[in-house]
């Protein structure tokens, strides 16, 4: 279980990435994480992951408290295009192998058979959505227990990014652990994810099944995330122009 108690993180200079934030995650499955540039995504989970500490309040995985000097050991952060060791993607795979205990060989290789990634070339010679997908893929075969993907399908093309949240449902839709999924492509998440949290301001403004909350009002994951941050849809492409902000009161399930 993930716990947030009333997390607040401020950076130099007096800016509040998170504040106030206080909700549960119990149940396993594919939690999509919304929100407008700047509304405190990535500070959510590089908290999540340990990399920063909060400014106040207290951030749990399974009753434990997360610690930047003890990370926790059962998360898996993986940012967009993360730097690698610049090694043929067979040896980032043997080599992730070697540090974790758990990692899932051979579903790594069968993510890279089914992208059609060349096992024999090195990381920096990937494009940028080879490389996303190189780093989405150690991420999904490490076998922890939260996995944390920050704009996993950025470089993908329309079939490539659907193929992919199909293989991330059949991962984590099953029970095996809590897998966060942060985007802008609001809409094509909403059919593979269970949970949404929408945070705006540094506040927690909606955490709910997704199926309820766009079935409440009859609305689109994109309209709903349009009405309660002021985002608006480009439509097209899934990129958003970004509006006036919505502060609501943090909401705890």
């Amino acid at each position: 279980m993930i716990e947030f108690e009333n997390v607040t993180k401020k950076y130099r200079g007096s800016v509040t990435a998170l504040s106030g934030i206080s909700l549960r995650i119990r149940e396993k499955g594919v939690y999509c994480l919304l929100g407008r540039n700047g509304a405190g995504k990535t500070t959510f989970m590089r908290v999540l992951a340990g990399r920063i500490p909060v400014s106040s309040g207290g951030a749990y995985i399974n009753g434990k408290k997360i610690d930047v000097l003890d990370s926790p050991v059962n998360v898996a952060y993986i940012e967009t295009a993360k730097n690698q060791f610049n090694m043929k993607i067979a040896d980032l795979i043997k080599f992730s192998r070697g540090i974790n205990g758990g990692f899932d060989e051979s579903f790594a290789l069968e993510i890279a058979e089914s992208f059609g990634l060349d096992l024999n070339k090195k990381y920096n010679s990937l494009s940028f959505g080879t490389k996303t997908m190189v780093t989405t893929m150690l991420a999904l075969s490490s076998n922890k227990d939260v996995v944390l993907l920050d704009e996993p399908v950025l470089g993908f093309d329309p079939i490539t990014r659907r193929r992919f949240y199909r293989l991330l449902r059949e991962r984590y839709g099953n029970s095996r652990g809590i897998a966060i999924v942060s985007t802008h492509l609001i809409d094509e998440i909403a059919d593979y994810a269970d949970k949404l949290i929408i945070i705006d301001g540094g506040k927690t403004v909606l955490y709910d099944d997704v199926k309820r909350a766009t079935e409440k009002n009859g609305e689109t994951l994109g309209e709903l995330f349009e009405r309660l941050t002021g985002g608006k849809d480009c439509g097209h492409d899934g990129k958003f122009i970004y509006g006036k902000g919505y502060t609501g009161e943090s909401y705890e399930r």
